[in-house]
């Protein structure tokens, strides 16, 4: 029966991806906590905001400063977002740091709604389960030069405890581990100095992305 349930599942978010081009295919974005994977994608969105769509994920932590509302995430409660998972209308979600995250289902059905390439910023076990069910998706990991400095981005923040830090840094580890293990990533890139990331990065789009290079 649970089978019976996991199939099902799985076939009513095949019934929502839809028929994607080569060069329209979805970006999946993936890193640990503090890596700085929003900087470096608001550049790109920034500079072309024309060709890409931000999917955004819901979560029932609480907005940080400087984040905002739809924008960011969509900020519920946890009790909100538990009737989400229970009206099937996550895609994928993970329990991290005390909190729920999630990509709601809606957003690759809106992708049929325009022309621009969808960009998602996901956990590393939701992009494994997006590359499982078959979605037209390119992957790039964003990683840290070190734990070191990804640990002082951390705390520069001043955002959260020690104890949030510390288990943030004990799920990087892990999840750097899984991203180097992994043979899904069209490239892996290492953010050491944020500009010369930025051009790397981009260079790498325009790669999977030739719409990039059209002005």
């Amino acid at each position: 029966m649970q089978q019976n349930q996991e199939d099902n599942k799985d076939n009513s978010i095949k019934d929502i991806v839809p028929e994607i081009s080569e060069e329209m295919k979805i970006l999946v974005i993936v890193g640990p906590s503090g890596v700085g994977k929003d900087t470096l994608m608001n550049k790109i969105l920034d500079k072309y905001s024309g060709k890409f769509k931000k999917a955004i994920s819901y979560t029932s932590r609480k907005k940080r400063q400087g984040e905002r509302e739809g924008y960011n995430y969509h900020y519920v409660t946890k009790e909100a977002f538990l009737k989400l998972i229970e009206e099937n209308k996550m895609l994928e979600y993970y329990f991290y740091s005390g909190n729920y995250y999630g990509l709601p289902k809606k957003e690759l059905e809106d992708r049929n709604k325009n022309d621009k390439i969808l960009y998602i910023n996901i956990g590393v076990s939701a992009t494994e389960k997006i590359h499982e069910i078959n979605i037209p998706a390119n992957f790039i990991a964003i990683l840290p030069p070190s734990l070191e400095v990804l640990e002082k981005r951390l705390r520069a923040r001043k955002t959260e405890s020690e104890k949030i830090i510390k288990g943030r840094l004990e799920t990087a580890k892990k999840e750097i581990k899984a991203i180097n293990e992994s043979r899904l990533f069209n490239f892996k890139i290492y953010n050491d100095n944020l500009e010369e990331t930025i051009i790397d990065l981009e260079g790498k789009l325009k790669n999977l992305y030739p719409i990039l290079n059209i002005n």
